[in-house]
């Protein structure tokens, strides 16, 4: 039971990686692009920093997950996530 519940969890989870010529960036920083970007409210994601990877996205909704995962990247931004 316990297993599928961690399962179920991460089915709405990303991980992301800072690209480009890898700036310094924290998490606060990463829910204001994902809230400008992709209009994830902030009350449906939290964010965490995960090693070796940079960041790790949970997501409310599967809904705001599809959307970010599907998006064409803008390429003309300071900060590139790659998920």
């Amino acid at each position: 039971m316990e297993i599928q519940e961690v399962e179920d969890a991460l089915s709405l989870a990303l991980v992301a990686l800072v690209g480009g010529t890898r700036p310094p960036i924290l998490a606060p920083l990463v829910h204001k692009l994902l809230h400008r970007w992709f209009h994830v409210v902030d009350a449906d994601m939290s964010i965490t920093r995960h090693a070796p990877e940079d960041f790790l996205v949970h997501f409310a909704h599967h809904v705001d997950l599809k959307r970010v995962l599907t998006a064409p990247h803008d390429r003309t931004t300071l900060y590139v996530l790659t998920w």
